[in-house]
């Protein structure tokens, strides 16, 4: 769930951190669609609610209109990142060891 939210992003577009789109407070869900443009509406709101479920992230729904749903990282979900801000590097080493290993076969 996490690969689909943030590793796939990290490793196919790892020039793309999420830290410049994504606010470190809470997040709309209009926001988290603009910024993961490639996951249908359905995949983030079952990725979202999988990683609620996980305590990874929390929901707040306000009661107003028209209905705003925000997000945020939990205190649980926050000892993860150290971690996911590394693999914007990763994927960038993968992808020019790719190159490398590819040429190195021409």
């Amino acid at each position: 769930m996490l690969n689909i939210i943030f590793g796939e992003i990290f490793i196919k577009c790892s020039d793309v951190s999420m830290d410049k789109y994504i606010n470190p407070g809470y997040n709309r869900f209009s926001l988290l669609q603009k910024v993961i443009p490639h996951i249908s509406k359905q995949m983030l709101i079952n990725q979202l609610r999988e990683l609620e479920e996980d305590n990874i992230t929390e929901r707040a729904a306000f009661a107003e209109i028209p209905p705003r749903v925000e997000y945020s990282i939990s205190k649980y979900g926050k000892t993860i990142l150290p971690v996911i801000q590394t693999i914007p590097e990763w994927g960038s080493d993968m992808k020019k060891s790719l190159r490398q290993f590819k040429a190195s076969k021409r």
